[in-house]
């Protein structure tokens, strides 16, 4: 948290429980946000992308690319997608 000069631990700690709750799933920072909207509680979407790199940084998920099926393209998406550690 002093690393990334995280403020809301709260929501830190939030962001967390979503990722171990998704253990094995792939997920997108938008999930994260859509998720928190949909429990009334508001967060920007570059506060996902900053949790989610800080975690990355400490080596608790990592960003996998994205493919698309037929062609294994990656397709055209602002970040890739985040995959927690098994």
């Amino acid at each position: 948290m002093q690393r990334h000069t995280i403020r809301d631990v709260e929501l830190l700690e939030r962001v967390v429980r979503f990722v171990f709750d998704n253990v094995g799933n792939k997920f997108s920072a938008q999930n994260v946000a859509d998720y928190f909207k949909s429990q009334q509680r508001k967060i920007d979407l570059n506060t996902v992308y900053n949790y989610l790199n800080a975690l990355e940084s400490a080596f608790i998920v990592y960003k996998i690319p994205r493919y698309d099926v037929k062609g294994k393209e990656i397709l055209k998406t602002h970040r890739p997608r985040i995959h927690t550690a098994p």
